[in-house]
């Protein structure tokens, strides 16, 4: 979360004016990407990512690197992986099953569940 604030301080005959930006941390959760019907006819660039979720995170997916795995502290390598690889969606829209498939998957073991995303 970005801040941006502005100030003007007048004291006599001097004005002065100065702006500070503040910068939080946010968790960001990574989605498929939500394509339209649109894009299908017309075409996009795809960009294929690999999310995570653990069961610390079963509703907010990491983006993990596609080269160096263990790099994120959610991946465990002590737990068994799973990867998930789906087909393209016609229409471009995000799978309707990814989270309630997420949950169960982690429901059924501490795993690290992947999805290739685009």
């Amino acid at each position: 979360m970005l801040v941006n604030s502005n100030f003007k301080v007048t004291s006599d005959n001097h004005s002065s004016s100065f702006c500070f930006l503040l910068a939080f941390p946010v968790d960001r959760c990574e989605k498929f990407t939500d394509l339209s019907l649109h894009h299908a006819l017309v075409g996009t660039s795809i960009r294929v990512r690999l999310l995570l979720y653990t069961r610390d995170n079963d509703s907010c997916a990491v983006l993990l690197s596609h080269t160096n795995l263990t790099e994120h502290p959610q991946f465990n390598l002590s737990r068994p992986t799973t990867f998930i690889i789906h087909g393209f969606r016609p229409s471009g829209s995000p799978p309707v099953w990814v989270e309630d498939f997420t949950k169960r998957l982690l429901g059924r073991g501490d795993i690290n569940n992947s999805f290739y995303a685009t």
